[in-house]
């Protein structure tokens, strides 16, 4: 850890320990500030049409393909869990991990009328994320949300074909990098202990086969539990 992650992690841990007796105040019915909550919905992601153009091109050279027929798959389930900490009703801190699923590509290499061979490229997207989480009260039940962050970002890439090729080696299937992370949405609490939510969230992710990144687009419906 450098100096300045190090004064970093000082610092927050002084603002916690001086708002904790606030968050306490500032929430009655509950005995604690912390919350968990998880949700599912829907992401939406394409791998980079770079990376899609570069293979297509390597491959139908191989093959002796004269076109390819291409099939992305841009939608996949979203799954999140997470654990928060309420230092009023304005202001929270989150942290959790999420599974964005998983964005592919099938192409069919074509030799006239003639199939020429195929190709599958898979990208496994996941995130370990931590939010600063602002809130604005719209009356008693209705509040908006919006949020900023760090996410540590994993893509991992499969691929399949017939005739199978070898487009990237061991250590370029796998990609790590921490991106900020965005997202919005809207609160209703149900009742002192649980809350509704749905948000928008986008993650950047790292291409295995490049150094471009992609967005991610999650859209999800969360359920949170204050103690």
């Amino acid at each position: 850890m450098n100096k300045h992650a190090l004064a970093g992690a000082s610092l927050v841990s002084l603002v916690i320990a001086g708002v904790t007796p606030a968050a306490a105040q500032g929430n009655p019915e509950h005995s604690s500030a912390w919350y968990v909550g998880g949700g599912a919905g829907q992401a939406f992601a394409s791998i980079p049409d770079e990376t899609v153009n570069g293979v297509d091109s390597t491959l139908s050279a191989l093959n002796g393909a004269t076109a390819t027929i291409t099939d992305k798959d841009k939608h996949s389930t979203a799954v999140k869990f997470f654990v928060g900490y309420g230092f009023n009703r304005y202001f929270a801190v989150e942290g959790g991990v999420a599974s964005m699923g998983d964005t592919s590509v099938n192409m069919d290499f074509r030799n006239g009328l003639s199939s020429a061979g195929y190709f599958n490229m898979q990208y496994h997207m996941s995130a370990a994320f931590i939010d600063a989480v602002g809130m604005f009260p719209l009356g008693e039940k209705w509040s908006l949300l919006g949020r900023v962050g760090a996410s540590y970002n994993r893509v991992s890439a499969d691929f399949s074909g017939s005739p199978y090729t070898i487009v990237a080696s061991n250590n370029d299937e796998n990609e790590s990098e921490v991106k900020v992370k965005v997202g919005a949405g809207i609160g209703y609490a149900m009742s002192a202990a649980f809350t509704a939510r749905l948000e928008w969230e986008r993650y950047k992710m790292p291409d295995p086969l490049s150094d471009e990144t992609f967005d991610v687009d999650t859209a999800t419906l969360s359920l949170l539990y204050r103690f």
